[in-house]
């Protein structure tokens, strides 16, 4: 089975060898193997689909393997943004170069699968252990999960936390 690439990979790639990598407008820090790097995320968040883990059920293993896309997930989106010089961990900068592109009918369906107990408990226990802007995100969503907060600072909240609590008790 081939791997999923970026839509469009090869024919930058091909454009990349023929005008070089700073045809494409990224910021000046940028480099080429930071775009390469966003392809390789891109990639491995797109095919990982299953984790076995010895001594574990299967809804463990399912679980971290959901948690191990969303955490690549917006590893993507953060090495994408990096091109551009763009620090989307910060509020302002996230709210104004990630959320307008938001599309609406595919936001109302991953709210909907948020939608669910497994979600809310695990959010309830990840609230414990992030910063207080993540907690007052959290608490809007578990208020409201159809509702008005933002996902990407959701996601943003479990991806940027050190989490000391053991997955495996509290589903497992």
């Amino acid at each position: 089975m081939a791997t999923t690439e970026v839509s469009e990979w090869a024919k930058f790639c091909r454009l990349e060898n023929i005008y070089g990598f700073s045809s494409f407008g990224f910021h000046s820090s940028s480099q080429r193997g930071d775009a390469y790097r966003f392809g390789a995320r891109y990639s491995l968040a797109s095919d990982l689909s299953k984790v076995n883990i010895n001594g574990r059920n299967q809804n463990t293993a399912d679980g971290y393997a959901q948690l191990m896309r969303t955490v690549m997930a917006w590893g993507v989106v953060e090495s994408y943004f990096e091109l551009y010089d763009v620090k989307i961990g910060h509020q302002t900068a996230r709210n104004s170069n990630l959320v307008p592109h938001y599309d609406p009918t595919k936001l109302t369906a991953l709210k909907g699968k948020l939608n669910n107990q497994q979600c809310f408990k695990f959010f309830t226990e990840l609230k414990l252990h992030v910063n207080s802007a993540h907690e007052t995100v959290i608490d809007d969503y578990l208020a409201n999960p159809l509702g008005g907060y933002d996902v990407s600072y959701l996601f943003f909240s479990y991806s940027s936390c050190v989490c000391s609590w053991d997955f495996n008790s509290a589903y497992g």
